[in-house]
């Protein structure tokens, strides 16, 4: 059992009862808590008693004759007292920080404590449609809205992109089959499902495609929160992928939807995971997903 040593040291108040400069409290004081001066008394040498020579051989060991009660004019040092040894505490009495309940943060701060529902998103998407999507600028952590057409519908994803974007159907083609066979079956076995119907009771996931500044994707656990949470919430599972920055159906494309899938996936199983670790595991996932192993010194330089 893992064990946490200690150092721990003592700070005591000098009691000043046996103080010849002190109070002490009088018989008669003592119950109506009054106190009552003394004076200072010096010992002379009639007044101590000194054993016998007799008494000195009969007695292996003599105890003093002289208390601090019977002379207060003598101050007795206490002994010293040793170090106190380190104390040993079992980390496991400590319970773990609770997760941060949203849900919870936002009824205590709004006051009124509203009630939250599940969200029911009125969604039929058919290819060709077109929705509004909210998106957020990482750089500056500017949220703003744009409208993205649905350019395909497989069996566990929606394929949107910005509205006006040519999409070549062999690259899409190329995407969907990397994806379908390769990416969501291999992170799915490795490390569990996304949450399933999800925030709007819908089993497929939201890919969208859109120019994004300053990284290749992300994935925003906001969307997994209602807007009364996450006022920018878009209310669905979704990955967002930059394109053209990524050309559509790469290697390198397939690379970053692998890695973004497993920050979706891992949310639901543990929201509040540390950073390194998550972003290891979304390393790891393009990896178990066929696409190789990706330089991490970016990572590194920035948090190690």
């Amino acid at each position: 059992m893992a064990a946490v040593l200690v150092g721990i040291s003592l700070s005591c108040e000098t009691d000043n009862s046996d103080n010849v400069t002190g109070r002490h409290k009088t018989p008669d004081a003592k119950e109506h808590d009054q106190y009552a001066p003394i004076t200072k008394e010096i010992p002379t040498v009639a007044s101590l008693q000194f054993p016998s020579h007799k008494q000195k051989k009969d007695s292996i060991k003599i105890a003093p004759l002289i208390s601090t009660a019977e002379a207060p004019g003598i101050k007795v040092d206490p002994a010293p007292s040793a170090d106190p040894a380190p104390v040993i505490v079992d980390e496991n009495k400590f319970s773990a920080a609770p997760d941060r309940d949203l849900y919870k943060l936002a009824s205590e701060l709004l006051g009124d404590k509203p009630s939250f529902t599940d969200s029911k998103i009125d969604l039929n998407p058919i290819v060709g449609s077109v929705s509004t999507f909210w998106r957020l600028e990482l750089q500056n952590l500017l949220p703003y809205q744009s409208d993205l057409e649905l350019k395909a519908m497989t069996p566990n994803a929606y394929w949107y992109f910005e509205t006006g974007t040519e999409v070549e159907p062999d690259n899409l083609r190329k995407a969907i089959k990397g994806f379908e066979d390769m990416i969501y079956p291999k992170v799915s076995n490795y490390f569990g499902e996304e949450w399933r119907p999800g925030i709007d009771d819908d089993p497929r996931l939201f890919l969208v495609h859109a120019p994004l500044k300053g990284v290749a994707g992300y994935f925003s656990s906001g969307d997994e929160h209602t807007i009364q949470v996450a006022p920018f919430s878009n209310q669905r599972e979704i990955v967002y992928l930059s394109i053209p920055a990524l050309k559509l159906g790469t290697y390198n494309y397939l690379q970053v939807l692998s890695h973004e899938l497993q920050h979706l996936v891992h949310w639901n199983h543990d929201p509040t995971e540390e950073t390194w670790v998550n972003e290891g595991l979304s390393e790891l996932s393009v990896a178990v997903s066929g696409f190789g192993h990706r330089p991490f010194t970016g990572f590194t330089d920035k948090f190690a």
